[in-house]
């Protein structure tokens, strides 16, 4: 299939019109989940509001503005079937992203990762992420497909030679966590099967950052 720029426009538009998927139903991706990717530097991904709904499904969409975008720093991590980790990061307002990041207890880490795919996919994939204690044990974690699971990857090259797409994993901090340092894990596996996709050296996970638990504020003497 040849490629459509006007999918990812240059310039994010300030409204936009779509027809969303009904809840468990699955289509192509599309705008402004596909992104531009510069292939250097961090990924910019614009955030829009929903701000009408027409009785014949088409949804209208205003752009938030660019203070609002969430910039992915680049990673590139390859896996299996020429599936590509480009970028993760943090949207504004909250928690920084960088090598270590603070979170509260009770909170949600709102993680947003953007995935490519150099090769036509004939399975869909779920992609995960995990906080691992010291021990290993995995503490929390969130698995789905992108878009919400609208847009499995069998159809990620109905439109694009290689597809870039980003979305929101929101990752549970429950509140009786224990202060301290925990690993940001990331991977993907097989849907059906949950078979792991591997790195080049044979690891299912790739260590996005190390995630500090808070604990509770001291009181000043």
């Amino acid at each position: 299939a040849p490629p459509y720029p006007e999918l990812a426009p240059a310039m994010p538009p300030d409204y936009l019109v779509s027809r969303m998927p009904a809840v468990g139903s699955a289509t192509s991706p599309h705008y402004p989940w596909t992104l531009r990717d510069p292939l250097v530097g961090p990924l910019q991904v614009p955030r829009y509001l929903p701000v009408e709904t027409t009785p014949g499904g088409l949804v209208l969409f205003k752009w938030r503005g660019a203070e609002h975008d969430v910039e992915l720093n680049r990673v590139d991590v390859p896996f299996e079937r020429g599936i590509v980790l480009l970028a993760a990061g943090l949207p504004p307002g909250g928690p920084q992203w960088g090598p270590v990041i603070d979170v509260e207890p009770g909170t949600m880490l709102p993680i947003w990762l953007a995935w490519t795919a150099h090769n036509p996919l004939d399975q869909r994939l779920t992609f995960t992420l995990h906080l691992v204690d010291d021990a290993g044990e995995h503490i929390a974690q969130v698995d789905q497909e992108m878009g919400g699971g609208r847009f499995p990857t069998t159809l990620w090259h109905v439109w694009m030679d290689t597809p870039t797409l980003a979305d929101e994993f929101r990752l549970p901090i429950a509140p009786e966590l224990s202060p301290g340092l925990y690993r940001l894990l990331v991977g993907a596996y097989e849907s059906d099967s949950v078979t792991p996709l591997l790195r080049p050296d044979g690891d299912a996970w790739f260590e996005l950052a190390t995630i500090q638990v808070l604990g509770p504020p001291q009181l000043a003497p």
